[in-house]
């Protein structure tokens, strides 16, 4: 996750779309508003069952009916970060990847005192 530079790199734009899908909830609102496919929520609920399959899917946004449209109002509100960093899978690796960079945390902390 760190470079040699100490640069922190994420690799992997399926994870990180991945993530966005695990907010279930809006995900499934979202899918139910717009198209109502009985297959997409059916896949949102595997995926709040069972949070890890997400980490498997190669194309996640190519999974769902939602692709890249909705990536902003699946991180605004209700993502389940601790649900998600207890699959201790790809979210976890880079919570504690981030966790391991002391100067981030100190400017993170700096800005919710």
């Amino acid at each position: 996750m760190f470079s040699r530079s100490g640069r922190f790199t994420c690799r992997g734009a399926e994870h990180v779309e991945a993530w966005l899908l695990q907010n279930t909830v809006d995900a499934a609102r979202i899918c139910s508003e717009e198209h109502g496919e009985p297959a997409h929520l059916d896949a949102f609920e595997r995926f709040r069952a069972d949070r890890a399959l997400l980490d498997e899917i190669v194309k996640p946004k190519e999974a769902t009916c939602l692709g890249s449209k909705h990536n902003r109002a699946l991180t605004d509100q209700g993502f389940p970060a601790r649900e998600v960093e207890a699959v201790g899978k790809s979210f976890h690796a880079s919570v504690e990847a981030l966790r391991g960079c002391s100067d981030l945390v100190a400017a993170l902390g700096a800005t919710h005192p």
